[in-house]
């Protein structure tokens, strides 16, 4: 998401309107992927609901399924992946505390997979590789209930 946007948008301050404008971007970059018979990874938070209509649309639209998959992570290690990041990173409207709250606060689906990004990736990989192939497609109905809070 981040990477689309200042691609998109290397002027943004982070709006609410630049991130809308990105999300249009990375979808209109998976229609095209999946119009072309490719498939598409798409790596954002997906927290407005608006943005999650918009996917499931495009899921209908390409008549395919649609596997979410939430990664996991303790406030704590999230904070110091940020402190990690350095000043290029596009995500300029991010402050400790706003990164603490949000890996606090995430509305996490259920039904689906969530992996703990605390974990190496390569013992995430199995599981991830058996969810994409075997693993139930979420339902467009559950992009806008279901949420659940996430415990802490």
């Amino acid at each position: 998401m981040d990477g689309i946007r200042s691609l998109l948008l290397p002027w943004s301050n982070q709006s609410k309107a630049d991130r809308r404008i990105a999300y249009k971007g990375i979808h209109a970059l998976a229609g095209l992927l999946l119009s072309s018979g490719k498939s598409a990874i798409l790596d954002a938070t997906y927290g407005p609901e608006e943005v999650r209509q918009e996917l499931s649309a495009l899921s209908a639209r390409a008549g395919l399924d649609l596997h979410w998959i939430q990664c996991r992570v303790s406030p704590e290690v999230a904070v110091q992946r940020f402190l990690k990041r350095g000043e290029s990173h596009p995500a300029v409207d991010l402050n400790e505390g706003r990164v603490r709250k949000q890996a606090l606060a995430y509305p996490y689906l259920s039904g689906v997979l969530t992996v703990n990004t605390e974990l190496p990736v390569e013992t995430l990989l199995p599981e991830v590789e058996h969810y994409l192939r075997f693993g139930r497609p979420l339902s467009p109905q559950a992009l806008f209930s279901e949420f659940i809070a996430r415990a802490v």
